[in-house]
Parts: C-alpha cells; sequence; structure tokens
C-alpha cells in the first residue's frame, strides 16, 4: 500500500490550490457565460516522449514518466498509487507556469461504465495497461426489457465511490474530483446490446429500444447524483470542463456519428434532454467532428458545448450551425497522434478562425518550455 499524502504534500496541495484559485474561477465563469467570446487554450505536455499507451489520460495535461512501472489494471488495483501518482503529475504540471486552462484537480480514469455494469455487462482488458471492452449482455431486442439494472451491483461502481471518498478524506477535500466518463444512453445501449445490434434495433424495434433508453437515462442520472455525493459536493467535468457537476456534465456521445439526424432526433434528443435539465446543462463529447447531427443537438435545452476534433472546415460548419454562444472545444492536429502532431501552419488556420469566439484549441506538445518566445511552435498571439 502506499502511503497516504503527508501534511507537507496537503500544505503544498493548499498552495498550489491558493494560486490557482483566480484560475478556476475564471476557467468556470467563461465555460458557463455564453456571452464571453473569446479563445483559449488547453496543453497536454508530454515529457514522456513514449506513446499514448500509458495509463496518464491526455486530459490530465501532463503525459509523463512514471517513478515506477505501471499500468490502469494496476491503479485499479491500487488507487493509493494512482492518488499519489496523480498529486506528483499535479505538482510538476503546475510548475510549468503554463498560461492555459488546465487547473488541477483529481480523476479517476478506469474506461468502466458502471451504468452498462448495472445492467450486466462485464468489461474485459486485452492486457494489463489496455482500456477494458464492454461485452454485451444482451443482443435480442426482444429481451432487453427483462434486465434487471442496479447500481448496486456494479462492482466499478461501487469501487469508484468508495475511491472517491478515500481520496477526498486523504486529501482533506482540498482538490476537485472530477467526475468519471459519463456515457450518454444511446452509448450505454450500445455496450449492453452491441452496436450492431442496436443500430438494427432503432429500426425493427424502436418501442424496445425506447424502453430501454428510458431506463438507462433514470440510472445516469442516479450515477451522477452519486458520484456528486461521493465528492462531497466537489464534483467537477473531467479535464478541460473544470465546472461544478450542478453547472452541466460531460457527456461521451461516440455512438450518434453513426446515426442520422432522424434517428438522432428520435433515440438522441429527448434523453440527453432529461440528463441536461437534471443537472443545469450538458456538454457532449464525440469523437470524429461529424456535422450532421449539430443542428440536433442545438435543439437540447441547456447545451453549454461540444468536443470533439475538427479539421477547420467542421469547425466553421459547426460554427455557424451552433451560434457564436456556443462553447466549441476541438483537438488541433494534420499529423498522427503525439506530441509533435500539429504544425504552425494548420494551428495559424485554427487561430484565424477562433479568435473572438467561444472555441478551446487542445494542444500535444513535447516541450516543457512550451511560452510565447517558441513562435515556431505557437504563435505570440495565441498567449494574448
Amino acid at each position: 500500500m502506499t502511503e497516504p499524502p503527508s501534511e507537507t504534500n496537503r500544505c503544498r496541495i493548499k498552495e498550489q490550490i491558493s494560486l490557482f484559485a483566480d484560475k478556476m474561477a475564471d476557467i468556470e465563469n467563461y465555460l458557463t457565460d455564453p456571452s464571453r467570446r473569446e479563445m483559449k487554450f488547453f496543453l497536454t505536455v508530454f515529457l514522456d516522449k513514449q506513446d499514448l499507451k500509458g495509463p496518464t489520460d491526455p486530459r490530465m495535461g501532463l503525459i509523463q514518466k512514471p517513478r515506477q512501472p505501471v499500468t490502469r489494471k494496476l491503479y485499479y488495483e491500487n488507487p493509493e498509487l494512482y492518488l499519489t501518482d496523480q498529486l506528483d503529475l499535479i505538482e510538476r504540471r503546475s510548475a510549468l507556469g503554463l498560461n492555459d486552462c488546465w487547473v488541477p484537480s483529481l480523476n479517476l480514469i478506469y474506461g468502466i461504465n458502471p451504468v452498462a455494469e448495472a445492467f450486466g455487462c462485464q468489461f474485459v482488458r486485452d492486457n494489463n495497461n489496455a482500456v477494458p471492452w464492454a461485452m454485451p449482455v444482451c443482443s435480442d431486442p426482444d429481451l432487453v426489457d427483462t434486465l434487471d439494472a442496479d447500481l448496486e451491483k456494479s462492482p466499478a461502481g461501487c469501487f469508484i465511490l468508495t475511491t472517491m471518498q478515500n481520496w477526498r478524506n486523504l486529501t482533506q477535500g482540498i482538490l476537485p474530483l472530477c467526475a468519471v466518463p459519463i456515457y450518454s444512453p444511446l452509448c450505454t445501449t450500445a455496450q449492453i446490446m452491441g452496436s450492431t445490434e442496436f443500430l438494427t434495433a432503432l429500426h425493427t424495434h424502436p418501442a424496445k429500444i425506447h424502453t430501454l433508453l428510458d431506463r438507462i437515462t433514470d440510472l445516469t442520472i442516479e450515477w451522477v447524483e452519486r458520484q456528486y455525493k461521493a465528492a462531497g459536493g466537489n464534483l467537477r467535468g473531467m479535464g478541460q470542463y473544470h465546472v461544478p457537476a450542478t453547472n452541466g456534465v460531460v457527456l461521451s456521445d461516440d455512438e450518434q456519428v453513426l446515426i442520422s439526424p432522424t434517428m438522432y432526433q428520435e433515440f438522441g434528443v429527448p434523453y440527453i434532454s432529461r440528463i441536461s435539465e437534471r443537472f443545469g446543462g450538458v456538454y457532449l463529447h464525440f469523437c470524429g467532428g461529424n456535422t450532421h447531427n449539430l443542428r440536433c443537438l442545438r435543439q437540447i435545452p441547456g447545451l453549454r458545448g461540444i468536443d470533439s476534433q475538427c479539421n477547420p472546415a467542421q469547425f466553421t460548419t459547426a460554427r455557424n450551425i451552433l451560434g457564436d454562444d456556443m462553447l466549441i472545444l476541438t483537438r488541433v492536429r494534420d499529423r498522427p497522434a503525439g506530441p509533435k502532431d500539429v504544425s504552425s501552419e494548420y494551428l495559424n488556420r485554427y487561430i484565424e478562425l477562433a479568435q473572438d469566439t467561444r472555441t478551446i484549441l487542445w494542444i500535444f506538445t513535447d516541450d516543457p518550455g512550451f511560452r510565447s518566445d517558441r513562435p515556431d511552435l505557437v504563435p505570440r498571439r495565441l498567449y494574448g
């Protein structure tokens, strides 16, 4: 077992949090105030020159070489070690002094969806460091309404809530806790049934799917509420979304890119709207930068922003459809993913498009001295 943070470490954490207090308040205001039409950026710094296969998530703002070999599985088995490594990461990231919208927080990133697990899904790993895969529990749409669902039966859910409580006690509640990734009802349904079977059932058994989506929505709301309680009311969105859960939650909604606007209007919008109304807003993540469902998204009450990886053309389309008051967070890269995946020419194109708009540009770099004195990496004006 790893020793809990010492009193000296707690004092250092308190000092770091006090230094970030104004920044935290500014980011929270920015994320929730649609009148703030300004460009910001979020940097993920690679101190470890390996690749993206380690257990540290890029949304934590720093990829560093751990003090000892670790895997996702080891972090799951030893949450005290996970906490100690995160506190070290927070201290090193803070010391970089970068003027981006990263702020310190604690993240539990295990890759398991407790809502799907509550319906009976099992999650398996290809290896100790892999993100777990969901194994469908019921591919027959005629039988999905017979599934029992109880969050108390989710081993991962119980473990995560206990870990949140322990981390809060060990750090004396100094640091905010970020919600574990929350899956949209569509994505959870795809995990329960299997993606192909789910997409087919949208056409062949719509009533059955609506019943399942309704139950999943209720359980998703309950799952967020349980996290909020475990975090002592100091629950935030993960990574770039440093906003209280009472002002909006972040949903992973990747399944939407696979269905038409007509289908998304029927099977996506109503259920996300319920979650948004319960928590004062919603931010939606989906991979790929697809734009075909954006007009549907705009109809969701309380939609605060989208999170994807748009190319410049997709970004322009998204901005035109969503309007000037909507936040767009986008990964910026024109090369294979990694610390040197964006050229200055490509980044300049984005800056021209994003100036004076509600946009967060997410950039990877392997330069810990990433500052405005490196115009070959980032133009000075990105730093205001």
